[in-house]
């Protein structure tokens, strides 16, 4: 018993990997992208752009503030996905709480970003994509 449950489990996290990038492809199929040198942004329309830019300035911002108190900068692209309110529960399932979340991804709820608790949330979402990319350079070489 305890060995066929065993066997079955890669199956289960891989169907619920599978429900999971079906649901993000679903939401993400027609969004845009916009790259610079450290992200590349993708957004569901030309009325957040303007918003998307916005938040690509403060990760800018953020990603050479971090750097410096790090004094490592990382060479690779992040991808920052920002989604306008219903797009987040429908990709992701989670809770309304959340108002953004790292999953090798930035993943952001528009709706819940007010002007003063931008940069501050951005500088928490940020930070993990660091000690992530200190981890894996530490760890692989």
């Amino acid at each position: 018993m305890r060995r066929r449950l065993h066997s079955t489990l890669p199956i289960t996290d891989c169907k619920k990997k599978l429900e999971k990038v079906s649901r993000e492809h679903k939401v993400e199929s027609a969004f845009m992208t916009q790259r610079l040198t450290h992200f590349e942004v993708k957004f569901n329309s030309i009325e957040t752009y303007n918003i998307a830019w916005d938040i690509l300035k403060l990760l800018d911002d953020a990603y050479c503030e971090i750097g410096g108190e790090y004094d490592e900068f990382p060479q690779e692209r992040f991808t920052v996905i920002i989604y306008a309110g219903r797009e987040f529960d429908e990709a992701l399932m989670m809770p309304d709480w959340i108002a953004g979340l790292y999953d090798d991804k930035i993943r952001i709820r528009l709706g819940d970003l007010k002007a003063g608790l931008k940069n501050c949330f951005i500088m928490n979402i940020l930070m993990p994509c660091f000690t992530t990319w200190q981890a894996v350079t530490f760890l692989c070489g």
